[in-house]
């Protein structure tokens, strides 16, 4: 399964990559994507951020159909940090790949014809990269020794490093949960954002139970008259 989905989406990413590259210039492209770029990692690390989040909060490994295939990794995770520096590339990069075939799928209805649809495929190209990189930067993040080129760009910051990372496994695990970069995780630490969206989040799961019973109760009056 992860083999077939990195080579899935490596196959899909080309391809849309090579419809661009036909219909413009290399300078358009070139600028482009030196526009799109930082964008794209931050919205990428915004996204895993958000699905690290609601794996790490709701839920648990007995739910059905989300338990085995998203919330048991995120939670073992927890048992055993460094399982995830001992899994191949692939392995590690497997789910990732399969959610971003899913994202890039809809860009292959834009045709390339104009600057700005040539600029939208580009952002997708871009973002869903960086989410397929998300869970090596990830492993990396908790490896003994990461490859040069990566420490390299741990050191300045450009992909997650390891005492950036450090903080989420570091007391209730309530913190730290961008993993692209982990640039926003000071930003969204400090406005308590996560802690926020929880909040909300459960409390509308709560007005949800109340209307729910509110009229229940309304079609029981209903039928006893």
């Amino acid at each position: 399964f992860d083999g077939g989905c990195v080579i899935a989406f490596a196959l899909a990413w080309s391809w849309l990559a090579l419809r661009c590259a036909r219909a413009a210039s290399p300078a358009e492209l070139a600028t482009t994507a030196a526009v799109l770029v930082l964008p794209a990692l931050v919205a990428a690390d915004f996204a895993a951020g958000l699905l690290h989040w609601f794996a790490d909060t709701f839920f648990d490994r007995a739910t059905p159909l989300l338990g085995p295939t998203l919330i048991r990794a995120f939670r073992d995770h927890h048992r055993d940090p460094g399982a995830i520096a001992r899994r191949g590339l692939v392995e590690v990069s497997g789910q990732n790949c399969f959610a971003c075939v899913l994202l890039i799928a809809p860009a292959f209805a834009f045709a390339p014809s104009s600057p700005p649809a040539r600029a939208a495929i580009v952002g997708a190209l871009l973002f869903t990269l960086a989410i397929a990189l998300t869970n090596l930067f990830h492993r990396w993040a908790h490896a003994e020794r990461a490859p040069r080129t990566v420490a390299a760009l741990q050191r300045i910051g450009l992909v997650l490093a390891p005492a950036r990372h450090a903080e989420h496994h570091a007391g209730a695990h309530r913190r730290g949960y961008c993993v692209t970069t982990g640039w926003l995780n000071g930003l969204l630490d400090g406005l308590h954002f996560f802690d926020g969206l929880e909040r909300a989040a459960r409390s509308a799961v709560r007005g949800a139970g109340r209307l729910r019973r509110a009229r229940r109760l309304r079609v029981d009056r209903g039928r006893s008259r």
